[in-house]
């Protein structure tokens, strides 16, 4: 039988998971991860690329037989798919659903579209990173928080911060206030603009973390405060991260805080990293 081969504005990297940004599934481990471009939301910028048009990008022939022997040569602890909406490719998913019997994938979502992403998703992915943006109803946390509840998968949000600073105030205080009536707390990771001062940042984040979202970091922060996860139980520092480098674990091989014993990281890496890695092969 012929194997299906599509073509898509597509680039592949492997890096660290930290750089996707996922903080509590795989510290320190590495992500093969498929770039989708083309998006057709009108953000004001977007970190991951995809809203470049569609005749800049280079078309990639895609196949399930391409993609596993991508895994097994690099062994990644997880095969993620980023970028514009991807999950809304019949062919895609097809081919998504067939490696992951060979490794945990996941899927990059849009805040509004959490109910139809949910549905796809949830009889193979192991991961979803929810992408909240200024344009998106903090409130939609609540309906992720539910799911939280309700399934097997991996659930993190990001926050795609706007480039304008009474913006970013005016975002981050409504996620705080959202966060303050959470039952299940979230993990947030904040993705900043190129500009932002992150010192500024730190008495939002901790806002945000003492109204109950512990698990709130800002992705790639060089301000080790920003960027490490804390246990949500006794609040001691359990992935301890400078940027993109995750310097130590306080986790034992299930992922529990070695400090209490709680549950804080879904799934340890099969190896960790010595260093961040964010390397194009494609």
């Amino acid at each position: 039988m012929r194997e299906e081969v599509n073509v898509a504005p597509v680039a592949l990297t492997l890096n660290s998971i930290e750089y996707i940004p996922l903080s509590l599934y795989a510290p320190g481990g590495l992500a093969l991860t498929v770039w989708f471009g083309g998006c057709r939301s009108d953000c004001p910028w977007c970190p991951w690329g995809a809203d470049a048009p569609p005749q800049t990008l280079r078309r990639l022939r895609l196949s399930r037989d391409m993609l596993l022997d991508l895994v097994r040569r690099s062994s990644p602890d997880l095969l993620f798919f980023h970028g514009a909406d991807s999950y809304v490719l019949n062919w895609l998913l097809s081919m998504a659903r067939d490696v992951s019997s060979l490794v945990p994938v996941g899927f990059k979502v849009a805040a509004p579209r959490i109910d139809t992403a949910i549905e796809l998703l949830k009889p193979f992915a192991a991961v979803m990173l929810v992408e909240l943006t200024s344009d998106d109803d903090p409130g939609l946390l609540n309906t992720l928080q539910g799911y939280l509840q309700g399934t097997s998968m991996h659930i993190e949000a990001v926050m795609v911060l706007p480039p304008k600073e009474e913006l970013i105030r005016e975002m981050l205080t409504s996620v705080r206030d959202v966060c303050r009536g959470l039952s299940t707390p979230i993990p947030i990771n904040i993705v900043p603009p190129g500009n932002v001062n992150e010192l500024a940042l730190l008495s939002y984040v901790d806002s945000i973390r003492k109204a109950g979202c512990i698990n709130t970091v800002v992705a790639g922060s060089r301000i080790s405060e920003l960027s490490t996860v804390f246990c949500p139980h006794c609040k001691r520092p359990v992935v301890i991260r400078h940027g993109y480098w995750v310097i130590d674990l306080k986790l034992d091989e299930h992922g529990r805080c070695k400090y209490c014993g709680a549950k804080v990281v879904s799934r340890m890496p099969r190896i960790r990293r010595k260093t961040a890695i964010n390397v194009p092969i494609m």
